[in-house]
């Protein structure tokens, strides 16, 4: 039976979860974007607190963490493919990444499906911005090919930026993530470069109103959040429930 129900949150055995997140997820690429303290680190680590609620044959994942911090805690999950913080690790990931998505269209051909029908993977990128920036050369080819294509391959990129200018994420990545998260910014131009237009320069700075309030756009819509908050006890009973069981679901 599934843990999850129709209302906007459910209860599970580390916690109340939050739908938000899981819709985030649902995207088939997912930009969240923001300055620094706006809760960029807080959607993408409650994204994957939401998956987590499956097991490693539901969902995989790919973390790309150049600052060495922000995904550590996961590297021991049984669903983690790959760990990456130094650039050759994080160029390696990537191919690691492109060739399962050849042998995905090798299987998807051999079967005569059009959508893959498998684990679905996720790769976790902390700063996109960084990762153009210092190896644009070696890493934009692989990143363009992951986002135009992994669609109907189950597989789903999900980046934070605190740079979303197009001169740093060129407009060819930029145009294939179907959802966009846009946290506070430090100007109006960032705002209508993350969400088209002004507004996330407005939003409240969640150090100081102790919340944090985030646009999401996607499907056409764009909508304003309270976006809600895992407490680390949270955070810490799943990762103990998984990396103590070590079992696949």
């Amino acid at each position: 039976m599934s843990i999850f129900s129709t209302k906007k949150t459910w209860r599970t055995p580390s916690g109340q979860v939050y739908r938000l997140f899981d819709e985030m997820a649902a995207q088939h690429n997912l930009l969240i974007a923001g300055e620094v303290g706006s809760g960029k680190s807080c959607v993408m680590n409650s994204i994957v607190y939401n998956l987590l609620h499956r097991g490693p044959g539901t969902y995989k994942f790919v973390f790309i963490d150049p600052k060495w911090t922000e995904f550590r805690d996961y590297e021991t999950l049984p669903h983690t493919l790959k760990y990456a913080c130094e650039n050759a690790e994080i160029i390696t990931a990537l191919q690691y990444v492109a060739a399962i998505m050849d042998q995905r269209k090798a299987d998807m051909q051999r079967r005569h499906i059009r959508t893959y029908d498998g684990t679905s993977i996720y790769v976790f990128i902390d700063e996109l911005a960084q990762i153009m920036l210092s190896m644009k050369k070696t890493a934009k080819p692989l990143l363009q090919q992951i986002l135009q294509t992994g669609r109907a391959l189950g597989i789903h990129v999900v980046a934070g930026t605190q740079c979303p200018l197009a001169s740093v994420i060129p407009t060819e990545l930029r145009v294939n993530f179907t959802g966009v998260v846009g946290l506070r910014t430090a100007t109006v131009q960032h705002s209508r470069n993350i969400i088209g237009v002004p507004g996330c320069e407005l939003l409240p700075d969640p150090q100081y109103a102790g919340k944090a309030q985030g646009y999401f756009q996607y499907g056409g819509h764009t909508k304003l959040w309270n976006i809600p908050r895992y407490t680390e006890e949270q955070h810490a009973a799943i990762l103990h429930w998984w990396t103590s069981k070590q079992c696949v679901a």
